[in-house]
């Protein structure tokens, strides 16, 4: 955890003194470039992911509603330092060809990349080896450390309004009182 952190700060350092260092990828060779890092989690529906400036606009992308804002727009530097930093978990070892699946039964988790080397992504099963899980935590702690410190203002569609807030407080009360709620 330590040493991600470390290495995501090393690389918003690089981009912000505008240094290419010696990365996979340079400034020239990222800039104007679309990318895309994100998770699909099959159990919980969940999908988080970044995407670079080159791919979005951050204002059409946020003015825009949405049932959710699990995508996030963060610039062509942070997204390339982001998936160098997946790769070099063992990521490629993993990754098949072509777009995760929108459903899935089988997987638990994917993890998805779309840059110059194409779409590609990497599968967690019950079934999956010890080094395949470790890669996969590993990146994920590293994707969910940048998405949090990424800023996203996206509009969601939200029919209930505030209530949305009071359900999830009577949520919890009830989950805490012993009760089970699904």
């Amino acid at each position: 955890m330590l040493r991600s952190l470390i290495l995501l700060f090393a690389g918003l350092f690089l981009t912000a003194c505008g240094s290419t260092g010696t990365s996979e990828y340079s400034k020239s060779d990222i800039t104007g470039i679309p990318m895309t890092i994100k998770l699909i989690d099959y159990r919980s529906g969940l999908t988080v992911g970044l995407v670079n400036d080159s791919h979005s606009d951050r204002v059409t992308e946020y003015s825009e509603e949405r049932h959710d804002a699990g995508i996030k727009i963060a610039s062509d530097e942070i997204v390339a330092t982001t998936i160098e930093y997946v790769q070099d978990q063992g990521y490629e070892k993993y990754a098949l060809r072509g777009l995760a699946p929108l459903r899935s039964t089988t997987y638990s988790k994917c993890l998805e990349i779309d840059d110059p080397q194409g779409v590609r992504y990497m599968a967690i099963t019950d079934n999956s080896s010890d080094d395949e899980k470790l890669v996969m935590q590993n990146s994920l702690i590293q994707l969910m450390s940048v998405y949090n410190m990424v800023y996203g203002a996206q509009r969601v569609s939200n029919p209930s309004g505030a209530d949305l807030f009071y359900d999830n407080r009577d949520k919890l009360h009830q989950n805490n009182s012993g009760k089970q709620y699904r």
